[in-house]
């Protein structure tokens, strides 16, 4: 198959040579045609041999050879008509495709506002408050619900104390990455299967990792849900939870959160190649349709 494949390849090379080099035409321009026609049509592969063919005579009849005693037959009436809308489309895709390069590595910040974050009071001392989960408590379940376990989360430096489920964990971590865009939250692990104090323990020691990681980033230390997180007690804690899941998910950069009420969006080039190049496919439908023509 691969002998095959080889065989085909110098059979397009040697007749590319005979009538390109051979004749003396624009080698350089055949090449910019050829990529004009496909993105990766410099790639001989990509090319059937009647693919070719056609090219090449396409190319030949719309460069004539400065000189030549041999007159060319006059094209069909519908190649004449064509010619010139496929030449000018040729230099223009040629153009863009040049700029898009030149632009490759461009790349641009921008400033919009959004919701800022007002609350300083983990901001206000010099040092990061040290949160610890100290303990627990086992609570049976009743008729409705089963039994669960509240794990004691303490600031001793502004002396709060409050108990909360894993359930309360999971829904402040959710909370936090669905309205605060791009902000990095750690890993949230704990384990179900709390039979045994040696997995609560192992529990403890996560959580406790988890919330001393948040509040190391100034957004999670001036929201009010993570305050609220560590300071009020379960019934008014349920009742804020109930109350913020209401809220409609953010849609519009406007709708997050950030510590400074701003956010830096990073506009990269592909962006700008993906919109140039719908504004062309919408204001030169035309030349769009007719090149594909060739295609068919």
């Amino acid at each position: 198959m691969q002998d095959e494949a080889d065989r085909l390849r110098e059979q397009k090379q040697r007749y590319l040579c005979e009538e390109i080099l051979d004749k003396e035409y624009d080698a350089n321009g055949f090449q910019e045609y050829i990529l004009s026609m496909k993105e990766d049509g410099a790639n001989i592969d990509v090319w059937s041999f009647a693919e070719l063919k056609d090219l090449v005579s396409r190319f030949q009849k719309m460069n004539p050879k400065q000189g030549s005693e041999e007159k060319a037959a006059p094209p069909p009436e519908e190649e004449k008509r064509d010619e010139p809308v496929l030449r000018v489309d040729q230099k223009a895709r040629l153009a863009q495709n040049i700029q898009l390069r030149e632009q490759a590595a461009f790349e641009f910040f921008k400033e919009v506002e959004c919701k800022a974050l007002d609350q300083v009071l983990l901001e206000s001392s010099d040092e990061i408050p040290v949160i610890e989960v100290t303990g627990y408590e086992k609570k049976a379940g009743g008729f409705f619900s089963s039994g669960y376990i509240l794990y004691t989360v303490e600031t001793k430096s502004l002396q709060w104390a409050a108990k909360r489920k894993i359930a309360d964990f999971v829904w402040l971590r959710s909370f936090l990455r669905k309205h605060h865009l791009g902000l990095l939250l750690p890993p949230l692990v704990y384990t179900h299967e709390v039979s045994e104090n040696k997995k609560i323990l192992k529990n403890i020691r996560y959580l406790e990792l988890f919330l001393q990681r948040c509040i190391l980033s100034s957004s999670v230390r001036r929201s009010q849900v993570f305050i609220d997180f560590l300071n009020i007690d379960e019934q008014s804690w349920a009742e804020k939870k109930k109350a913020l899941d209401k809220l409609p998910e953010p849609k519009r950069i406007e709708d997050y959160y950030s510590a400074t009420g701003k956010m830096i969006l990073s506009i990269s080039h592909v962006n700008f190649a993906f919109n140039e190049n719908i504004r062309l496919y919408i204001t030169e439908g035309d030349m769009v349709y007719k090149l594909s023509l060739i295609h068919i």
